[in-house]
């Protein structure tokens, strides 16, 4: 995502659940090149070691995240391919 194409997530009435969609992202599944690193900025989280930047229980397109960059620091991203109808994979 470039600078500027950044977008916030709704809470999803009476559930702990965020959403967002993110246009206009390229597919790279089957795998082709490098994964995607993906994460979002909570507030709630600030004062922690990764200064409100997470990955931790994020699904992408339905998947999981399980696979990680740089976990535990504000560089924390998760790694997920996008297939061409939106879906999440987890690198193998």
């Amino acid at each position: 995502m470039q600078g500027g194409e950044e977008f916030f997530l709704k809470k999803e009435p009476g559930r702990f659940v965020w959403r967002g969609t993110a246009p206009r992202v390229p597919v790279n599944f089957p795998p082709r090149g490098e994964p995607y690193l993906v994460r979002v900025y909570d507030p709630h989280i600030v004062g922690g070691p990764t200064e409100g930047v997470t990955a931790d229980r994020l699904k992408v397109g339905g998947e999981a995240l399980s696979r990680f960059y740089s976990p535990g620091n504000p560089y924390e991203s998760g790694l997920v391919f996008i297939d061409q109808n939106g879906q999440g994979h987890s690198p193998f």
